[in-house]
């Protein structure tokens, strides 16, 4: 028998990657409506960025 210690490493980085995500999905879930205005403010931001960096390309 080989040590076991690094299956029981991945055993635990797995689990916590787990926790994790259903962590971020309940945090999502009950912040989705802030998140996607952020989203929407940062693409519209983004747009402008956009517009300004063809301008000064042209």
């Amino acid at each position: 028998m080989r040590d076991r210690r690094p299956l029981l490493w991945i055993i635990i980085a797995d689990l916590f990657l787990v926790f994790l995500l259903i962590y971020f999905i309940i945090f999502l879930g009950r912040n989705i409506y802030e998140i996607l205005q952020i989203i929407r403010q940062y693409r519209k931001h983004t747009g402008e960025l956009m517009e300004r960096l063809q301008k000064v390309l042209k």
